[in-house]
């Protein structure tokens, strides 16, 4: 395990530094990220950074309790910060991811809720996004209606994290930008980073529908504090039209089952 809070500091300053100057490493972090989209975006960072390869993780107490589960003896536990603490104090929390465990020999093994996606899930996804998020401009492929969702929500949420970026651009690249052409650059930055993420998670070929240029303005969020925006606003985005699919998926998967 990390041996304290500072390290881990640093370790998330170096990690919000590498993932907004290059534009694969941005997608690459998109793409690990949406098996563990629940977490809040410094967390996914952390998790990134120590174990990219992570699948689900979850606390070793929830491992033990919920799920039955043993954590191997010599795993290393993936450090986050611990935002629960009162008074301000500063600790680290520890996750452990699922290929760190194993089934308990004492007790019986419980199912654990990983949803993936199917071909045969996509049109009842549509669907359910549409009763969510209004009609979709295009859906003829799956691809195509998740990046027409994703411009849909990007837009209905933007203005909700416009004003923190807006008071945050010093020292940035974006700091001589007037208002209009900030929003224009979140805009973009945000919609194609919520696009890449959702088709990954969901099976989609990524690089059918978008280009290295599309990500051209996310190099422009090279501060920790406009990088934090960018990220926060991605993430929360995403995570609205993937919960409403797994939503759907476990339906489908609970119909399956019976």
């Amino acid at each position: 395990m990390a041996s304290n809070y500072e390290d881990i500091t640093l370790l998330y300053e170096k990690a919000i530094r590498k993932v907004t100057s290059n534009i694969s490493a941005w997608q690459e972090f998109l793409k690990c990220s949406g098996h563990n989209y629940k977490l809040p975006f410094d967390e996914l960072l952390l998790v990134y950074e120590q174990k990219s390869s992570a699948k689900a993780v979850l606390p070793i107490e929830i491992w033990n309790r919920a799920f039955n589960r043993i954590v191997n003896r010599g795993s290393k536990g993936i450090a986050v910060f611990d935002k629960a603490i009162p008074d301000g104090r500063q600790r680290l929390k520890y996750y452990f991811d699922i290929s760190d465990t194993h089934a308990s020999e004492k007790l019986p093994e419980k199912s654990i809720p990983v949803w993936s996606m199917k071909p045969e899930y996509e049109k009842p996804v549509i669907e359910a996004l549409e009763n969510t998020f209004g009609e979709l401009d295009s859906k003829e492929q799956f691809g195509a209606a998740l990046m027409s969702v994703s411009e849909i929500i990007t837009g209905d949420n933007l203005d909700d994290y416009m004003d923190d970026l807006g008071l945050n651009t010093d020292g940035s690249f974006l700091e001589e930008l007037d208002k209009e052409n900030l929003c224009v650059v979140y805009r973009q930055a945000v919609c194609v980073s919520v696009a890449y993420m959702l088709m990954e998670r969901l099976g989609v070929k990524s690089e059918d529908y978008l280009e290295l240029s599309d990500f051209v303005y996310v190099a422009e969020f090279n501060t920790k504090a406009t990088a934090g925006a960018l990220g926060v606003a991605s993430f929360e985005i995403a995570k609205m039209v993937l919960d409403e699919a797994e939503k759907t998926i476990k339906a489908l998967q609970r119909e399956e089952n019976k």
